[in-house]
Protein backbone atom coordinates (compact mmCIF):
# COMPACT_ATOMS: atom_id res chain seq x y z
CA UNK A 1 0.00 0.00 0.00
CA UNK A 2 2.93 2.72 0.45
CA UNK A 3 3.98 1.85 -2.90
CA UNK A 4 0.95 3.28 -4.07
CA UNK A 5 1.73 6.34 -6.09
CA UNK A 6 5.03 4.83 -7.54
CA UNK A 7 2.91 2.03 -8.73
CA UNK A 8 0.63 4.47 -10.02
CA UNK A 9 3.61 6.40 -11.59
CA UNK A 10 4.64 2.87 -13.12
CA UNK A 11 8.17 3.91 -11.24
CA UNK A 12 8.32 1.17 -8.73
CA UNK A 13 11.35 -0.92 -10.71
CA UNK A 14 13.60 2.20 -10.95
CA UNK A 15 16.00 2.26 -8.06
CA UNK A 16 17.52 5.68 -9.11
CA UNK A 17 15.36 8.32 -7.30
CA UNK A 18 16.24 11.07 -9.79
CA UNK A 19 14.82 8.42 -12.51
CA UNK A 20 11.58 8.44 -10.14
CA UNK A 21 11.18 11.76 -9.92
CA UNK A 22 11.84 12.82 -13.24
CA UNK A 23 9.09 9.54 -14.33
CA UNK A 24 6.39 11.46 -11.82
CA UNK A 25 6.91 14.96 -13.52
CA UNK A 26 5.80 13.57 -16.92
CA UNK A 27 3.18 11.70 -16.00
CA UNK A 28 2.11 14.65 -14.06
CA UNK A 29 2.03 17.13 -16.77
CA UNK A 30 -0.10 14.67 -18.65
CA UNK A 31 -3.19 15.54 -16.25
CA UNK A 32 -5.68 17.93 -17.27
CA UNK A 33 -7.68 18.01 -14.53
CA UNK A 34 -7.07 19.64 -10.62
CA UNK A 35 -5.44 16.52 -8.30
CA UNK A 36 -6.45 16.37 -4.81
CA UNK A 37 -4.07 13.60 -2.92
CA UNK A 38 -5.72 12.75 0.35
CA UNK A 39 -2.68 10.72 2.33
CA UNK A 40 -1.73 9.25 5.60
CA UNK A 41 -4.55 7.72 7.79
CA UNK A 42 -6.51 5.28 6.24
CA UNK A 43 -5.74 6.18 3.17
CA UNK A 44 -3.31 4.17 0.13
CA UNK A 45 -1.06 6.87 0.05
CA UNK A 46 1.29 7.78 2.73
CA UNK A 47 2.10 11.17 3.52
CA UNK A 48 5.48 10.60 2.57
CA UNK A 49 4.93 9.67 -0.79
CA UNK A 50 2.23 12.47 -0.99
CA UNK A 51 5.03 14.50 0.02
CA UNK A 52 7.63 13.71 -2.88
CA UNK A 53 4.64 13.25 -5.63
CA UNK A 54 4.19 17.18 -4.53
CA UNK A 55 7.95 17.91 -4.56
CA UNK A 56 8.24 16.35 -7.92
CA UNK A 57 5.11 19.01 -9.67
CA UNK A 58 5.84 21.82 -7.84
CA UNK A 59 8.00 23.35 -11.00
CA UNK A 60 5.11 22.18 -13.27
CA UNK A 61 1.78 24.18 -14.29
CA UNK A 62 -0.18 21.17 -12.28
CA UNK A 63 -3.17 22.35 -9.89
CA UNK A 64 -2.08 19.45 -7.43
CA UNK A 65 -3.33 19.77 -3.93
CA UNK A 66 -2.21 17.87 -0.61
CA UNK A 67 -4.22 16.97 1.94
CA UNK A 68 -3.50 15.01 5.25
CA UNK A 69 -6.07 14.71 7.93
CA UNK A 70 -5.24 15.42 11.18
CA UNK A 71 -4.92 13.19 14.30
CA UNK A 72 -6.32 13.63 17.61
CA UNK A 73 -6.47 11.70 20.96
CA UNK A 74 -9.09 9.60 22.10
CA UNK A 75 -8.36 7.81 25.49
CA UNK A 76 -4.49 8.26 24.87
CA UNK A 77 -4.71 6.83 21.40
CA UNK A 78 -4.16 9.00 18.05
CA UNK A 79 -6.51 8.23 15.26
CA UNK A 80 -7.35 10.40 12.56
CA UNK A 81 -10.16 13.38 12.91
CA UNK A 82 -12.02 12.35 9.36
CA UNK A 83 -14.43 14.94 9.94
CA UNK A 84 -12.10 17.67 9.53
CA UNK A 85 -10.60 15.57 5.99
CA UNK A 86 -14.09 15.22 5.08
CA UNK A 87 -14.66 19.04 4.75
CA UNK A 88 -11.32 19.35 3.00
CA UNK A 89 -12.53 17.30 0.59
CA UNK A 90 -15.73 18.11 -0.04
CA UNK A 91 -14.37 21.88 0.13
CA UNK A 92 -11.61 21.28 -2.58
CA UNK A 93 -14.20 19.66 -4.59
CA UNK A 94 -17.01 22.35 -4.26
CA UNK A 95 -14.61 25.29 -5.02
CA UNK A 96 -13.43 23.13 -7.98
CA UNK A 97 -16.70 23.17 -9.21
CA UNK A 98 -17.63 26.85 -9.08
CA UNK A 99 -14.69 27.71 -11.12
CA UNK A 100 -14.96 25.47 -13.51
CA UNK A 101 -18.85 26.62 -13.58
CA UNK A 102 -17.43 30.32 -13.80
CA UNK A 103 -15.24 29.36 -16.65
CA UNK A 104 -17.66 28.01 -18.41
CA UNK A 105 -19.87 30.49 -18.26
CA UNK A 106 -17.22 33.53 -19.47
Amino acid sequence: MLASVDWLTRAVDVPDEQVVSARRLRLLRQLRCPVLVVAGGRGIVSAGEAVKLLGDGAGAPIDLQLAIPRMITIDGEEVENFVTADDRIFGWLEHKLVLNSLSNHC
